[in-house]
């Protein structure tokens, strides 16, 4: 696909400007190329430089050895094999050595970080998503294989770090490299670098971005792709408070970025191509809380994947006429810890690959747009009917002894339905989520001694635990005034349940809240 998108480039920069009007030779070829699909993308795509991108893992992964050396006491807790040749072949033969490790939650998520960077030092060397894809996994891979040469094959690590890093990496790359397309300016470059760290390491060591072919709009930002970003502030308050309630009021901020890398989006035109990752991307993040308390930290990111996207759009009388859509398939990563009465939920889910559609209809002043997708997942879970003050029993799963987390697979779905007129905006947000975890391959599954000579007793009670989200936002937005900002109110509502052996758990939380939502 580079290939293809490097030889149009190249073709339509040295193709000069018709200087009398067309031959009929030139008829004959529009004519023939009026129905087939475009291969054009936003940005000039370089070939995969992947040994460029092999040195810049590799430096990430020697920081990561000498990390791991440095706290080797530490690390030894998670010693389960000896250097020996029988230990070995246990280890890489027999179902031993597969397993899913009890690290706590702060590490284990962290992996996702880390496969997000190996993603972007891909994509930012001209990788597409299948070869960064393919390095997530060969790094995460040759890290369990030879730096834990002692511990298990971290079941856990191996799907984090490179699924995990596709769900979280493409999303901060698009970004990344959308400002890096953008004007060179001190704000543009910031950005580059938060978000994408290895477009700023590209940049530093010699690949300087690419400006968009497009131009700038009046922001400084790249012109070759529709974006929404925007800040909102207010507050919130509980429909239904009880005894936990500090303060009637709770500070609320939310961060919402969109960008759809496709060149004629919310423009009039007509356009048919396949998708190849990165098409329709969105960050977002969620904080509340007062002075005494947070009440809910929330990160999410959705990337689309491979797929189809056709456009017909006019200029109308007052807008837009015709429809654009996407079908394929999405990744998405989400971070949720909410405080729900006495007790503190908490999961970070890794939606693999999934069924999307994002479709977006005009008619004149009207415009209504449905995102949805419905994705497989692994996730890290705080059983919901697990009781903060009992705790787990022994003889559990590790993690839930020891960190009060399971594994688990599951099915997630989500969608959003937007409707614009002129400035008024109302929306709402649905999402739905199972969670079943995973019984017979706990690190602590048979009991044993390490050869550190740390004694490991069995898991005896290996039950089923399963989890349930509902999660819904309505809203709606107006005007202030002639500005970029807009005055909203929203109700948000979420219901959780849960059961734990013979436990069971479900409860609920309401809440509405007023915003000012500022858009750039």
């Amino acid at each position: 696909m580079q290939e293809i998108l490097v030889f149009l480039g190249v073709l339509a920069s040295l193709t000069p400007a018709p200087a009398a009007g067309p031959t009929s030779s030139d008829l004959t070829a529009l004519e023939n190329q009026k129905d087939q699909p475009q291969e054009t993308a936003p940005g000039a795509p370089r070939p995969f430089d992947h040994q460029r991108a092999g040195w810049q893992i590799g430096a990430a992964m020697a920081g990561g050895v000498i990390w791991y050396q440095t706290q080797i006491e530490l690390n030894k807790l998670d010693f389960d094999f000896g250097r020996t040749f029988s230990d070995q072949w246990r280890r890489l033969a027999t179902t031993d050595g597969y397993r899913f490790d009890d690290n706590n939650l702060t590490l284990n998520v962290g992996h996702a970080f880390m496969g997000s960077a190996y993603h972007q030092f891909a994509r930012s060397n001209g990788g597409g998503l299948g070869e960064a894809l393919l390095f997530d996994f060969l790094t995460s891979t040759t890290w369990e294989l030879l730096v834990e040469h002692r511990e298990v094959l971290s079941l856990n690590d191996t799907v984090t770090t490179s699924l995990g890093g596709v769900a979280l990496g493409e999303s901060l790359f698009q970004m990344g490299e959308f400002f890096a397309r953008s004007r060179p300016t001190f704000r543009n470059r910031a950005l580059m670098g938060l978000l994408s760290p290895a477009r700023a390491v590209a940049w530093l060591t010699g690949q300087a971005p690419r400006p968009a072919s497009a131009g700038f709009d009046r922001a400084g930002l790249a012109a070759d792709a529709s974006h929404d970003f925007s800040l909102e502030v207010g507050g919130e308050q509980d429909l239904e408070p009880d005894a936990t309630t500090s303060t009637p009021w709770r500070a609320k901020a939310r961060l919402d970025l969109e960008l759809v890398n496709v060149a004629e989006y919310d423009r009039p035109g007509e356009a048919r191509r396949r998708a190849r990752g990165g098409e329709f991307t969105r960050i977002e993040a969620v904080y509340s809380g007062d002075r005494e308390q947070r009440r809910q930290a929330f990160v999410a990111s959705r990337a689309s994947l491979w797929g189809h996207y056709r456009q017909r759009t006019e200029e109308g009388d007052r807008g837009l006429l015709g429809h654009a859509t996407f079908v394929g398939s999405s990744t998405a990563f989400e971070l949720d810890s909410t405080d729900l009465g006495e007790r503190h939920d908490f999961l970070a889910a890794f939606h693999l690959l999934g069924p999307a559609v994002d479709s977006t209809l005009y008619r004149d002043a009207w415009r209504l747009r449905l995102a949805a997708d419905l994705a497989p997942n692994f996730a890290m879970v705080r059983p919901f009917a697990l009781h903060p003050r009992t705790g787990a029993e022994a003889g559990m799963k590790s993690t839930l002894v020891a960190h009060g987390y399971y594994y688990a697979l599951g099915v997630s779905g989500a969608a959003r339905l937007e409707a614009t007129v002129r400035q008024l905006e109302a929306g709402v947000i649905l999402g739905l989520s199972h969670f079943d975890s995973i019984e017979g391959l706990d690190r602590h599954q048979y009991a044993y001694t390490s050869p550190t000579g740390i004694p490991h007793a069995a898991i005896i009670n290996d039950g089923n635990i399963v989890d349930d989200r509902l999660k819904m936002r309505l809203y709606s937005e107006t005007p202030l005034l002639r500005t970029r900002a807009k005055l909203g109110v929203s109700l948000d509502y979420q219901r959780r349940s849960g059961t734990l052996a013979d436990v069971a758990h479900a409860d609920h939380d309401l809440r509405w809240g007023v915003h000012a939502r500022y858009a750039m």
